[in-house]
């Protein structure tokens, strides 16, 4: 056997028979074939090179110790026809998704979760809940490399090389189904008219958005632009070009809105200002973002939509990222960190203030009330609603969560030397981050498991900084 294949795993390439975990403890013994892929989704290209770099010096080594060992976990080395050991894949974590209540990890290519269940979040093919990651999810995600996830308020979806496959709720066609109610596997959305793999997922409330191509497509409810609808449909129309190429969408609760050649566009409900266009009237197709004031001279990437506001990361002329924000201000979610009173809301986008004034922004993610910035010094900062401590910067167990105006750094005393995060994502009341080092850490709400610490939920349960999760995938020691 290649000895490469115990340090190619994490990164999908194959060589020789291998065993496929499970939670059951059988082994599955596949000999796969080598085939070439698409480039990853946007967001998981730089986390996919700093995994392949730990990958590197951590097998290099253990390598020079004696050679890797798979951890005691539930599968069991199998013996394929030419005598040879089948290797599980090294369980190496590369991006995380936070819906209501319930978590996901994407895991080499497969996808775990915990938390609630009540209608298939979680994707095991049954209603049962947990409080530590369950998986990996199957059904018609058997056998595939997943690339990119993301989780709405009670569903989950996630790309392959040539498809897109969601499970949960389905009241809205959000799976992109139609005729069923819930679906607790992976279902298969109906074909696009371009089938080119997807570059960027986003879920909101009830609906599901993937950009492909350079063109936008959702499904679910919407957000009035061409109402209901269970298939997948193009963005287009409005204000954006016809020629114009989407690099990043981001949906909410009520409005999306999408990045196309360095410019942002919103559409749907405008009460709040959400759609950042200067105006409180709802569109059903995309408008423009006001780019004339705080946003003047900057080329926008990375966008995010929650409950009635919005926030995008703009490269100005000197390289230096910083975050805006726009629509609803009532808890404090634009970080404007003033002492004194503060706006109801804006129309147009501000700049986060505090420590993101300075700090260059790498992403920006967005739940209920709450948003959250990966900076580029390897930490994370969040800002306005803390009711469930969700903004992970509170000192301790005791301390009484409140509103943050401003954006303030995540707590990393439980993370020990592995403080460098890759990603972060946050949800209405809890939000989750994934190290350099390829462990996960939650906070906030764990009322249903969430957090997928074992032990830890109930009732009124919460994490007011960041703990770990209980590792429950295959891993190396």
């Amino acid at each position: 056997m290649d000895p490469c294949c115990a340090l190619r795993g994490a990164a999908r390439d194959r060589c020789g028979a291998r065993a496929s975990p499970t939670t059951r403890g059988e082994t599955v013994t596949d000999r796969a074939t080598t085939r070439t892929r698409p480039s990853l989704p946007r967001r998981l290209r730089e986390r996919a090179a700093a995994v392949l770099a730990l990958l590197l010096v951590v097998g290099t080594a253990l390598w020079g110790a004696g050679g890797v060992q798979p951890t005691a976990a539930a599968w069991t080395d199998a013996v394929d026809s030419q005598g040879e050991v089948a290797i599980a894949t090294a369980g190496i974590p590369t991006a995380v998704a936070t819906g209501a209540d319930f978590s996901c990890a994407l895991v080499s290519g497969e996808v775990w979760c915990t938390g609630d269940n009540s209608v298939g979040q979680l994707g095991t093919g049954d209603t049962t809940s947990s409080d530590v990651f369950v998986g990996p999810v199957r059904g018609e995600l058997q056998g595939r490399t997943v690339l990119d996830i993301d989780s709405g308020t009670s569903h989950t979806c996630a790309t392959t090389d040539d498809a897109v496959f969601c499970w949960g709720l389905n009241d809205r066609g959000q799976l992109g189904v139609e005729g069923v109610a819930n679906s607790t596997l992976p279902v298969r959305v109906p074909a696009r008219s371009d089938e080119s793999a997807a570059t960027d997922l986003e879920l909101g409330a009830s609906s599901s958005c993937v950009v492909a191509a350079g063109k936008a497509y959702c499904w679910g409810d919407t957000h009035t632009q061409v109402g209901r609808t269970g298939t997948p449909v193009q963005i287009s129309g409005g204000a954006l070009p016809a020629s114009a190429t989407v690099t990043d969408i981001g949906v909410g609760d009520d409005s999306a809105c999408l990045v196309a050649d360095g410019i942002p566009y919103c559409w749907g409900k405008n009460a709040r200002g959400q759609l950042g266009d200067g105006t409180t009237s709802e569109s059903l197709t995309p408008v423009r973002v006001v780019t004339t004031g705080a946003l003047a001279g900057f080329t926008s990437g990375d966008v995010s939509v929650a409950d009635e506001f919005a926030c995008v990361i703009g490269s100005g002329p000197d390289n230096g990222e910083r975050t805006f924000c726009w629509g609803d201000n009532s808890a404090k979610q634009l970080g404007q960190s003033t002492n004194g009173a503060q706006v109801e809301m804006s129309t147009t986008p501000l700049q986060v203030r505090g420590a993101l004034t300075e700090l260059r922004s790498r992403l920006v993610d967005l739940g209920g009330k709450t948003a959250c910035v990966l900076a580029h010094d390897g930490a994370a900062y969040c800002w306005g609603d803390n009711s469930s401590a969700q903004t992970g910067a509170n000192e301790d167990e005791w301390s009484v969560p409140v509103v943050r105006d401003r954006p303030e750094r995540i707590l990393t005393k439980q993370m020990g030397e592995d403080r460098v995060l890759e990603t972060v994502d946050v949800s209405v009341d809890h939000g989750c981050t994934l190290t350099t080092g390829g462990r996960v850490f939650c906070w906030g709400s764990d009322a249903k498991g969430q957090l997928g610490i074992e032990g830890a939920a109930g009732p009124g349960a919460r994490k007011v900084f960041p703990w770990a999760a209980t590792q429950t995938w295959p891993t190396w020691e």
